[in-house]
């Protein structure tokens, strides 16, 4: 499942598995990362076919595609 990812990806993913209501505030925070780092992070997942988005970006949450 991991295979292909670098270690925030996989840290990011663990991390939604867990809640996926999480923001990329508290995945920083959570990562020791910066905002920025975790905004790519997850438009690499979203490339890789690894997460989705349902909702808004306010109102959303991260989907985790296994």
């Amino acid at each position: 499942m991991n295979v292909g990812l670098n270690k925030t990806e996989k840290a990011v993913l663990g991390l939604l598995i867990e809640d996926s209501n999480r923001t990329a505030d508290v995945l920083a925070t959570d990562i020791g990362v910066t905002k920025r780092t975790i905004e790519r992070t997850l438009v690499s997942l979203q490339k890789k076919g690894k997460i989705e988005r349902i909702g808004s970006k306010r109102d959303g949450k991260w989907i985790v595609i296994r």
